[in-house]
Formats: structure tokens, C-alpha cells, sequence
């Protein structure tokens, strides 16, 4: 199902792993090659056993997003994205 919204739009996300060191890094890189200008904020649960990734970006479409969630749902420690 797609979001009912008007793009091009700004949209904020969260997007849990298992905690590995590597993850932010990897993160950044898939915006990175994407070209996307994203806002990126972690939290890590209170045993560090997870971390949240808030991401705050504009999307041109849906597609456009749907393409940034299947790469970053593509990463080791991946449990899902709200």
C-alpha cells in the first residue's frame, strides 16, 4: 500500500537493527549513494542490545522511498522499520 502523500515531501522514519558498531556508518553511506540530504539521529535501547535510527529526509516519490527502506532492510541486525 502506498503513502497518501503529496510528494515531493518530507518524511520521518525509524529504522531498528541489532546493535553492531557498524550500522550508523552503513546508514550513512546508503543516503550517501542515494544522494539523499538526511537527518539521522540514534538511540540505543537501555542494554544495548538494539538501536533506533530516526531519519528525517524529502522524498520525490514513493518509489523513491520504497527504494531507500529495501536497502536499508537489507542490512545485518535488520528487525523493522516504523
Amino acid at each position: 500500500m502506498r503513502n497518501a502523500h503529496t510528494y515531493p515531501v518530507e518524511i520521518t522514519f525509524k529504522s531498528i537493527y541489532y546493535w553492531r558498531p557498524e550500522t550508523g556508518f552503513l546508514i550513512d553511506c546508503i543516503l550517501a549513494q542515494r544522494g539523499i540530504s538526511a537527518t539521522v539521529t540514534s538511540r540505543a535501547s537501555r542494554n544495548e542490545i538494539f538501536v533506533s535510527y530516526t531519519i528525517t529526509a524529502f522524498f520525490e516519490s514513493a518509489d523513491h522511498l520504497e527504494e531507500l527502506c529495501q536497502s536499508l532492510s537489507s542490512l545485518d541486525g535488520f528487525l523493522m522499520i516504523l
